[in-house]
């Protein structure tokens, strides 16, 4: 069984670099790389002693520069890597396709990964209590369930990486692998319009949880790779953020239904009292401490529920071809 890695990358040459450098000493190596580059400037690509896609994307978006990445694959599994991350064990290619060849019925595999810091938690930690007996019963009320390791929750609530292999919801986003059958099954338009108005976040969710409706996604639970303390593209201040948290837990909600078949009211209902009580937090908490933090909090979730109700409702609910015509 051979395979491709696919690349996406933006502004991050030296990282880039060391990356490709990380694949070429691995045990087994892929048939291809595909870098699919959204630089400002032309990234040049170094010599690695296997056969590099190098292609130009006009759109700083990274799950349609995957799926770019996704229709050029033709080996039998596609493991799709961030530009920043650094391979820890060089076996770890062997691990993946290693499952897929006794593993019939997976069709995703996923990894470990070291991460060196966490801007999501950082960042939704401020408006949501995470800690103690007493705040473990408040989120839930309020919502916010934390499920087991490797599983998700209504709003694309995860439960964390895995202690050891098994069977999972979701991957996270530095690394993750399908069979090539499957993969362009995995993105819509939807997912590509909301980062395209920076409204996007969770997308390895997004795509990884539609994979269970074809076979099982495995997850292995070794620290394979490190995510370094790099800036993330998606995330350009707390008020933005907070605009993306309420816009994409719909859109994982609206995800996690359909993947699991599943009516899509009880899910319609679960993230309304989910974002309304976190409105109500981060108004109670801005008129006890008011400073700027927690009026950016305060008003990032507002933004974001007036941007999912009015201005981009329908790019949630209407799938716009153009986005298939612009990666032909």
């Amino acid at each position: 069984m051979d395979f491709d890695v696919v690349i996406t990358t933006c502004n991050r040459y030296g990282s880039l670099a060391l990356l490709m450098q990380d694949i070429c000493n691995c045990s087994l190596t892929p048939r291809q790389v595909i870098v699919v580059d959204a630089s400002d400037d032309v990234t040049p690509i170094e010599e690695i002693g296997i056969p590099v896609v190098h292609v130009q994307s006009k759109h700083k978006n990274q799950p349609f520069q995957r799926y770019l990445g996704a229709r050029l694959v033709k080996g039998d599994v596609v493991c799709f890597l961030d530009d920043d991350v650094r391979i820890l064990d060089r076996t770890m290619f062997d691990d993946v396709i290693r499952v897929y060849e006794q593993e019939k019925k997976v069709v995703g595999v996923g990894v470990g990964i070291d991460y060196k810091n966490s801007i999501s938690d950082f960042g939704e930690a401020r408006s949501v209590p995470v800690s103690g007996k007493w705040f473990r019963y408040f989120n839930a009320f309020t919502g916010v369930h934390i499920p087991a390791r490797g599983r998700l929750a209504k709003a694309g609530i995860a439960g964390g990486q895995l202690v050891e292999d098994g069977a999972v919801e979701y991957f996270n986003g530095p690394m993750m692998s399908f069979r090539r059958a499957i993969v362009l099954d995995l993105f819509d338009s939807r997912l590509f319009s909301a980062y395209e108005f920076k409204l996007g976040k969770g997308e390895d969710k997004y795509i990884s949880m539609a994979a269970c409706r074809y076979g099982i996604l495995y997850g292995l639970a070794r620290k394979y790779l490190s995510h370094p303390s790099n800036d993330s593209h998606y995330f350009s201040g707390l008020e933005s953020f907070h605009i993306r948290v309420i816009f994409s837990r719909w859109m994982l909600s609206a995800r996690l239904a359909q993947a699991r078949g599943d009516r899509i009211l009880p899910y319609v209902i679960h993230f309304a009292w989910f974002a309304g009580w976190r409105l109500v937090i981060s108004f109670l908490t801005a008129i006890l401490r008011y400073n700027r933090d927690t009026r950016l909090t305060l008003s990032g979730q507002l933004k974001g529920v007036y941007l999912l109700l009015f201005k981009y409702r329908r790019l949630i609910t209407h799938n716009d071809r153009r986005w298939i015509h612009s990666a032909q």
